[in-house]
């Protein structure tokens, strides 16, 4: 069986862990006093990978892959979806070996349509979001994460959109929120245009280690 840490250093994941310095993520992961040798970090797919493929499709290539996490998207699971819809798409997804974590990206371009992602969270039973918001909308964020008890991931592009083009520009943009910010997740586009995984940490004592 592939173990994720396998996974990610196969994938080029090595990349992404040697910038994060293991003493930070010892000290922060909630993982942290397992026994030595045991992986400390859970592979997640984002659901945006599977968007030409139906949910059994889905489900299918994650066995195959042997990754247990996904990041619940609205074309498997509509934002309209009643609580049967949710409960039978859980209950599809446990039938596969497969728990979904979080649910994005979603864009928030009005404090409507934030308020609007953080109910469908809810109702979808996860608390994390991947989002895209307004940099002038963060404030209004940083209340509903407090307010729900959730954890917000800022999602970026690269460098060909203006909006969160690096990692540098979410930490400007985070760096002077609340604490309670358990951390945020991007992707950085490399020159050659690989996709490279990274996590900034943000005083997170609950830090949950997940990649998409």
């Amino acid at each position: 069986m592939t173990s994720r840490r396998s996974f990610l250093k196969g994938a080029g994941g090595s990349m992404a862990l040697a910038s994060i310095s293991p003493a930070i993520m010892a000290a922060h992961s909630p993982e942290a006093l397992v026994s030595a040798g045991e992986d400390l970090f859970k592979l997640g797919m984002a659901g945006f990978s599977f968007v030409n493929f139906k949910l059994d499709e889905s489900l299918a290539m994650m066995r195959k892959t042997d990754v247990h996490y996904l990041c619940i998207k609205d074309f498997h699971l509509p934002y309209a979806s009643t609580a049967d819809d949710i409960a039978a798409f859980h209950e599809k997804l446990k039938q596969s070996g497969v728990t979904g974590y979080a649910v994005g990206p979603i864009y928030m371009k009005t404090k409507q349509e934030i308020d609007n992602g953080f109910d469908y969270a809810k109702r979808v039973g996860v608390n994390m979001i991947v989002g895209i918001p307004n940099p002038e909308d963060l404030p209004y964020i940083d209340k509903k994460v407090k307010e729900f008890n959730f954890r917000y991931a800022i999602h970026n592009h690269g460098p060909d959109i203006q909006l969160f083009p690096n990692a540098k520009s979410v930490y400007d943009a985070v760096k002077d929120l609340d604490p309670e910010w358990a951390y945020v997740l991007i992707w950085v586009m490399t020159s050659g245009m690989a996709m490279i995984p990274l996590l900034i940490w943000k005083n997170m004592p609950n830090a949950f280690s997940i990649f998409t």
